[in-house]
């Protein structure tokens, strides 16, 4: 065989790998999510507002909590509490008051990664935090957010099988943003110190600051 034929048989056997290879790639995604509701990274993007995703674990102190809802009382605004079981079995009163005036989210009960965790222990993270706080405040929470926004196919299985929609920030910052946004915040004392100075800047641009059922409804 010529050297000319050479090269266009390799090149040909090259060509018809390169498309096996996409095939099989494409055939893996399509069945890494099949069937499972993806998570939501935004809500609506008409509405003129955003969302703040308090993450609440296992050092949240109370008097950043209260901190943070003073100021969101003074500003008419609203927000959504990921809590962290953990943390609600050791601040019970607290989670009730929260439940009467905000939103409140799971944030699983330990705040272990989940994307390395099995399906069963995934859901004992949710169905316990789910247990507590409607032991604790009568509250039967819809959203459901990752620690660390840390998931696989298996997190999102058993959260859409405990009746929860996975949500995750659209963001983390405050500097830039706009309708529909999900902002994650941390419950602590530098985003409690920080609070009234972040929500005047989103309320003078127009903006108005709601609970994530209400932006993604």
């Amino acid at each position: 065989m010529s050297r000319k034929a050479n090269i266009i048989s390799n090149t040909i056997i090259c060509s018809v790998l390169v498309v096996l290879s996409l095939f099989v790639f494409t055939a893996d995604l399509s069945e890494t999510f099949v069937d499972i509701t993806a998570p939501l990274y935004s809500g609506n993007t008409h509405s003129k507002s955003v969302s703040f995703m308090f993450i609440v674990e296992k050092n949240t102190a109370a008097a950043d909590i209260e901190s943070i809802t003073l100021s969101l009382q003074n500003a008419r605004s609203s927000a959504t509490f990921f809590v962290a079981g953990s943390w609600v079995g050791e601040n019970m009163e607290l989670t009730k008051k929260l439940a009467e005036k905000y939103e409140l989210g799971n944030y699983g009960f330990s705040g272990i990664k989940l994307n390395l965790s099995g399906t069963a222990k995934i859901k004992n993270e949710i169905q316990n935090t789910h247990s507590i706080v409607s032991s604790v405040a009568g509250y039967n929470m819809k959203f459901f957010t990752p620690p660390g926004q840390k998931y696989n196919k298996n997190t999102l299985s058993a959260a859409e099988s405990l009746g929860y929609t996975t949500v995750l920030p659209t963001q983390r910052t405050t500097a830039d943003y706009k309708s529909g946004d999900l902002i994650m915040l941390s419950a602590d004392r530098e985003t409690a110190d920080n609070l009234d100075r972040i929500i005047s800047n989103i309320l003078s641009q127009n903006f108005h600051i709601v609970c994530v059922g209400e932006i993604i409804d």
